[in-house]
């Protein structure tokens, strides 16, 4: 993460030949979608205040959620859950999870899909599926496992 922007840094790919991708090194807006949610959950509501000023929250699609204290409440409840939805906030037919890695260098796990074959059902099964990998993965890394 830096100058306000996501770095998708590892990618798997499913193995659909119709899919939504990115390549490594694409740079994602802090202000878009489920990642840059749970990277702003991360953060104090002082900085982030201070980030939603300069970079404003962008209406994206329709879906976007551009008040900000709308957003910090959804903030809130991705602090409290550990993971972030987006229905279709950042690209149009594009719904995602995302939750954080604990480490000192901010990391996510982030899914993405087509709305049509995402329904709010699997996107919550999925939520607590990616909540429960980040959660090993941190204990991992640290030595906790």
């Amino acid at each position: 993460m830096g100058e306000g922007r996501i770095v998708i840094t590892e990618v798997q790919e499913s193995r659909k030949e119709l899919k939504i991708t990115a390549p490594r090194g694409t740079r994602i807006p802090i202000t878009a979608g489920a990642t840059g949610k749970v990277f702003l959950a991360s953060m104090d509501e002082g900085k982030v205040r201070r980030i939603l000023r300069e970079k404003g929250l962008p209406r994206y699609t329709e879906k976007s959620i551009t008040d900000i204290e709308r957003y910090l409440s959804e903030l809130r409840r991705v602090r409290e859950e550990g993971v972030a939805y987006d229905d279709e906030e950042y690209i149009n037919g594009v719904r995602a999870v995302a939750s954080l890695i604990d480490l000192p260098t901010p990391a996510a796990i982030w899914i993405v899909g087509f709305s049509s074959s995402m329904t709010y059902e699997k996107l919550r099964r999925l939520g607590d599926e990616i909540r429960e990998a980040s959660r090993r993965i941190s204990a991992r890394v640290r030595g906790r496992a």
